[in-house]
């Protein structure tokens, strides 16, 4: 069996204040899917020159990297319609332990989307 898995293995996804999970493509514009709101992740990281992989990515770069995903998949959408009042976004991370596969979640970053 080998030995390694991807240096990055990260999934992106949404919870609203009650902690149930929110699927991009049912409240959002299309365009606003989890590959998208990924590829934000890493414009981001590249564009602050901060380094990402195996998790190891600083809390506060994590707020920032979170703040603008979750600013464009709120943009132009009718929040007011919806029916929680705040969103986080959370980055899972998975990684080997012991030949398991394990993760972790990290809230990155979460607001009010309400009036």
């Amino acid at each position: 069996m080998k030995k390694y898995f991807l240096f990055i293995a990260y999934v992106f996804f949404l919870k609203n204040e009650r902690g149930e999970m929110i699927p991009f493509k049912k409240y959002f514009a299309q365009n606003k899917d989890a590959g998208n709101v990924a590829h934000n992740f890493y414009i981001h990281f590249n564009q602050h020159g901060f380094m990402y992989s195996d998790g190891a990515e600083k809390p506060e770069q994590l707020r920032m990297a979170g703040k603008e995903m979750l600013a464009m998949v709120i943009k132009d959408e009718p929040v007011n319609q919806l029916d929680f009042d705040s969103l986080g976004i959370y980055r899972r991370y998975y990684f080997l332990e012991n030949d398991e596969l394990k993760y972790r979640d990290d809230l990155m970053y979460e607001q009010r989307i309400k009036q």
